[in-house]
């Protein structure tokens, strides 16, 4: 078992004691709860031939809460405490990196380049003088 479990998942971050001598017996009960739930879970798995390190604390706290919510006589197919701890497992599905998901994707323009600068053409000079001229001529 492990710490993450027993503080975030099965929700023991803060203790509900109001005294502190209370508090180590709290915790002391709930980490023996949790770990029989998980105990029994494993020993199902083990009918089913898997791993315990696949067991899913998460799967198997729901499963937990859900059969004493919903404490029927006869529990519908599939709704049985046993079948569900025999659900209650890690897929084999690969989780991919999530580091850079909310990376900002803003476009980033490089910056400008100096000028290319190009001698200019006969015909270019050309043209630069005739404009001249007109300019000259209305001008005056």
């Amino acid at each position: 078992m492990f710490y993450r479990h027993f503080k975030q998942t099965f929700g023991r971050r803060k203790l509900r004691s109001h005294k502190a001598e209370h508090v180590q017996c709290e915790a002391d009960w709930s980490l023996v709860g949790l770990w029989a739930m998980l105990l029994y879970a494993t020993s199902e798995l083990h009918r089913l031939h898997l791993a315990p390190h696949r067991i899913s604390v998460a799967r198997v706290l729901r499963a937990y809460r859900v059969a004493m919510r919903e404490s029927k006589g006869n529990p519908d197919p599939g709704e049985s405490l046993r079948q569900q701890l025999r659900r209650a497992v890690i897929d084999n599905y690969q989780r991919i990196n999530k580091n850079s998901r909310d990376y900002p994707r803003k476009k980033t323009e490089p910056p400008p380049k100096p000028p290319v600068i190009q001698a200019a053409t006969p015909r270019q000079q050309q043209l630069i003088q005739t404009m001249r001229r007109k300019q000259k001529g209305l001008t005056a």
